[in-house]
């Protein structure tokens, strides 16, 4: 039983970076179209 919650802790950690490196990735896309929108603007 110690092994398979390991596992699931592994698991779910693995989940929560995918979801941190997901938000962050989201934020930087935003940060760069907005900044190429500004530059078309000029």
């Amino acid at each position: 039983m110690v092994g398979s919650n390991v596992i699931t802790t592994a698991i779910s950690d693995q989940m929560n970076h995918k979801k941190v490196f997901e938000s962050i990735a989201k934020r930087h896309f935003q940060t760069l179209s907005w900044f190429e929108f500004e530059l078309k603007a000029l």
